[in-house]
C-alpha cells in the first residue's frame, strides 16, 4: 500500500478578516489594529505542529482506519517584497528554511521527509484566493511542497485583523474567500468563523477565534472546527503569536485518505530580523515569481536512474520499484490516471519499431481495445527516441482513451507512460502528456546516488524543467 497522503496543511487553520461589526461599548476606547508592513522587512518565523488522529483508506472494499501522528518543525527567515495595502491584494515574500522536517508515523511504520539543502530558499505568494509556495532554484518534489505548504502562512496573518479601530470585546467575521486561500482548500462554501479583541494589556492585543468551516479540496468535502488566540504588538504593528487547536473531518478523495483528526499548532514571529541569506546580493537574478517550470513538481524513480516533472494537478497515488500511479484532479474532478514504469533495457542499437509497440498496446487492452487513432515517432530535445499512440475502446461501454508513450535512450534504457481517460474528459486533459514525457530525464550513473534535487542542477539530468501523507 502505499503511503497515505496526510497534508500538514490539511489541519492548520488561520482566517482572514473583515469587521463584521463592533458590539463592544461605543464609549471604551479603540485600537487600530493594521499591520505596517513594508517591502524588505525580514522577521523570524518558527512554527511547530503536533498532530494526531486516524486516516481512513479503503481496503478490499471495506473503509479501514489507521492510527497516526504527526510532529513537524519549521524554521524561517521571511522577506517581504510585496505588501498590498487592500484586502485581497498580492502579496509575496521569498523565505530562507534553516529547519523543514518532520516525523510522521502510521500504525507500525513511518517516515520522515525533509526539506534538501539546495531548496531552501522558498517563494511565497498570495493573489486573492490563491496562494502558493515554490523554489526559485528548481521544482520541488511532493514531499518538499508537502512538508512546507501548511496552512497559517505567516504571509497572510496580516488579513486576520479587522478593517478598522475595534474596542474590547468587538468581533469580525471572516470571508469564506481567503479563508480557502488560508485553509489550502479549494472552496469554503460555507463558514461561520469570527475573531474576538479579548484584551489589551502591556502594549499588546490578545485576539480570540473560533467557528467551523466547510470546504472542498481535490474534489472531497472536509469539515473544520477551531479555536485560536493570536497576539498582535501594537508599537510593532505586527501579529507576533498564533496558537490554533483544530479538529478536521474530511472524506476520503480520489487522491488522498480520509481524515479524522486534532492539530495544534504555534508560530512566533519576531520582526525585525536579519538574513544574509536574503540580501540583495543573495537573491539578484532569481525569480521572485514563479514560472510554470517552476510551479512543476519532480519525481525520482525509487532506484536513482531516472525522473521527470509534472504539474501539480497530478498526484501520485501507489509507488513500486517497477513504477507508479498518478491521477490528475482539475477543479475536483478525476479528468486522467498515469501508469510510468520502467521497461526491460534493450540491446543498444536495437530498439522495438513502432509497430511492435502498437501490437503490445493491442494485447494489453484484450477486448477493450476499439481502434487505434493515432501512431507516432519523433526524437526529442533530449535525444531520446519516443513513441507515441493513441487508441480508442469500451470499458463496461464507456467510451475511453488511451494514450501510450515508450520512450529510449540510445543505450537501451526504456521508460513507459501509459494514460487513461474518459474520451470527454480528453479536451481537459489537452498535452498533459507530452508534458509530462517530454520532462523524462534518464540520470547518469554518478547523479542516480544523489537527491532529485542536487541532480536536477546539473544540466545533463533534466530539462527545464511516492505518494507524501504531508499535503
Amino acid at each position: 500500500m502505499p503511503r497515505p497522503r496526510f497534508p500538514l496543511g490539511a489541519t492548520l487553520l488561520v482566517v482572514l478578516g473583515t469587521v463584521a461589526g463592533a458590539n463592544a461599548d461605543s464609549r471604551a476606547p479603540t485600537y487600530s489594529l493594521h499591520t505596517r508592513l513594508a517591502p524588505g522587512t525580514v522577521d523570524r518565523v518558527q512554527t511547530k505542529v503536533e498532530v494526531g488522529g486516524d486516516l481512513t483508506v479503503v481496503e478490499d472494499s471495506k473503509v479501514k482506519r489507521l492510527k497516526m501522528s504527526v510532529v513537524a518543525n519549521l524554521g524561517y527567515h521571511e522577506r517581504f517584497l510585496l505588501a498590498s495595502a487592500g484586502a485581497d491584494g498580492p502579496l509575496r515574500s521569498i523565505r530562507h528554511y534553516d529547519q523543514a522536517s518532520a516525523a510522521i508515523k502510521i500504525e507500525d511504520g513511518g517516515f520522515q521527509p525533509v526539506l534538501s539543502e539546495n531548496r531552501r530558499l522558498i517563494g511565497a505568494q498570495v493573489d486573492g484566493a490563491e496562494a502558493g509556495l515554490f523554489s526559485p532554484r528548481g521544482p520541488l518534489t511532493r514531499e518538499e511542497l508537502d512538508l512546507i505548504d501548511v496552512q497559517g502562512s505567516s504571509l497572510m496573518l496580516g488579513r486576520l485583523l479587522p478593517d478598522g479601530p475595534v474596542a474590547v470585546g468587538a468581533t469580525w467575521k471572516h470571508s469564506e474567500a481567503v479563508l480557502a486561500a488560508l485553509l489550502r482548500l479549494d472552496e469554503v462554501g460555507k463558514a461561520d468563523v469570527q475573531s474576538t479583541l479579548a484584551s489589551v494589556k502591556d502594549g499588546a492585543a490578545l485576539i480570540e477565534m473560533s467557528g467551523k468551516a466547510e470546504g472542498a479540496v481535490n474534489g472531497v468535502s472536509t469539515e473544520i472546527e477551531l479555536k485560536a488566540k493570536y497576539q498582535f504588538h501594537l508599537k510593532a504593528g505586527r501579529i507576533t503569536w498564533l496558537g490554533l487547536l483544530i479538529k478536521e473531518n474530511r472524506s476520503i478523495g480520489h487522491v488522498g485518505t480520509g481524515l479524522d483528526v486534532v492539530a495544534r499548532l504555534q508560530t512566533t514571529i519576531t520582526p525585525g530580523a536579519e538574513a544574509e541569506q536574503l540580501s540583495d546580493t543573495a537573491i539578484a537574478g532569481l525569480p521572485i515569481s514563479p514560472t510554470p517550470e517552476l510551479m512543476q513538481l519532480v519525481h525520482r524513480s525509487p532506484d536513482g536512474k531516472w525522473e521527470f516533472a509534472y504539474d501539480r494537478r497530478w498526484f501520485i497515488t501507489a509507488e513500486s520499484a517497477d513504477g507508479l500511479a498518478l491521477r490528475m484532479v482539475d477543479r475536483g474532478e478525476l479528468v486522467a490516471q498515469c501508469n510510468v514504469a520502467a521497461v526491460g533495457k534493450a540491446e543498444p542499437g536495437k530498439l522495438v519499431s513502432l509497430e511492435s509497440f502498437q501490437k503490445d498496446i493491442q494485447r494489453a487492452l484484450g477486448k477493450n481495445f476499439g481502434q487505434f487513432v493515432k501512431a507516432a515517432q519523433r526524437s526529442n530535445e533530449a535525444g531520446y527516441r519516443v513513441f507515441r499512440v493513441e487508441a480508442q475502446g469500451e470499458v463496461e461501454q464507456l467510451p475511453i482513451l488511451w494514450i501510450y508513450h515508450l520512450v529510449g535512450h540510445v543505450d537501451g534504457r526504456r521508460v513507459s507512460f501509459a494514460f487513461t481517460m474518459e474520451g470527454e474528459l480528453f479536451d481537459r486533459f489537452a498535452l498533459s502528456d507530452d508534458e509530462m514525457v517530454g520532462a523524462l530525464r534518464f540520470l547518469d550513473s554518478e547523479m542516480a546516488g544523489q537527491s532529485p534535487a542536487a541532480a536536477r542542477q546539473t544540466p545533463t539530468a533534466t530539462s527545464q524543467s511516492a505518494s507524501n501523507p504531508l499535503r
